[in-house]
């Protein structure tokens, strides 16, 4: 599991686009096994509205094409270009990748929202190349150096420095995408059918701070990284609180 569960995927401050595609897809899988309790009536639905973000077309020729032009784009893509991204093999896969997609395009409403209150998009969605994977690259000549090896339609990226560390790709219909199970592993079905929930909230809280910034409630990119965690941390502790915790006090305590 990551240790940033919370940064935001794709672009900002950095410019590293790529892993926390895992980040947000392990992130998910927990919050959705937390909240297989929640009520799911008492959260509003996910909105679907896209940030204005101009179409990126993908490269997907060759695996390391695609790499280069999805890092090219600083990670500030469409729904369009996110779902051309990612692949999922079964049922499960495409709920973990629609929810990953919502995620994503909420965190784009954020930054857009920063980068007009505060001239630039704050760390809080500054996501780190380093992937569930192991890959970790800062610039295009990080990806040309990255050892390429196909077998049909499947394919490695490997680091230079430690044959070891790969990331997975697989070409679909003509087009190499980055395997949804690659970036967050097995996808659990029972698991998988609580992403709903998860997802609802986790967008909640990203909206909910765009509101704030955009009202002027924050006087630094710093407040809203803070204010972020905080809420996302709150949302979390409750999942994962005992429904009736006078349930699990011994008798006569």
């Amino acid at each position: 599991m990551p240790h940033e569960p919370f940064s935001g995927t794709f672009a900002a401050a950095r410019m590293k686009p790529f892993a926390t595609i895992g980040s947000v897809a392990a992130f998910l899988l927990l919050a959705g096994q937390s909240t297989a309790r929640a009520d799911a009536a008492t959260l509003p639905p996910a909105t679907t509205a896209s940030a204005t973000t101009p179409a990126v077309a993908l490269d997907q020729s060759t695996p390391k094409a695609l790499l280069r032009s999805f890092f090219a784009s600083r990670g500030e893509v469409d729904e369009a270009t996110l779902r051309a991204l990612l692949h999922a093999a079964t049922s499960a896969e495409q709920k973990l990748l629609d929810s990953v997609v919502q995620v994503e395009l909420a965190y784009s409403r954020l930054r857009a929202a920063e980068r007009q209150r505060f001239g630039v998009a704050a760390t809080t969605t500054a996501p780190s190349m380093a992937s569930s994977q192991g890959i970790d690259v800062d610039t295009l000549e990080d990806i040309d150096a990255l050892t390429e090896k196909i077998q049909g339609d499947h394919a490695t990226v490997s680091s230079p420095m430690n044959a070891n560390i790969t990331m997975q790709l697989v070409r679909v219909d003509g087009k190499w995408k980055l395997p949804i199970a690659g970036q967050a592993g097995r996808v659990d079905p029972t698991i998988a059918d609580t992403l709903g929930v998860a997802t609802r909230a986790q967008v909640e809280i990203i909206d909910s701070v765009t509101a704030d910034v955009r009202a002027g409630r924050f006087a630094s990119d710093d407040q809203v990284q803070q204010e972020l965690s905080r809420r996302f941390a709150e949302r979390l502790a409750s999942a994962t609180r005992p429904a009736n915790p006078s349930a699990t006090q011994p008798a006569g305590t």
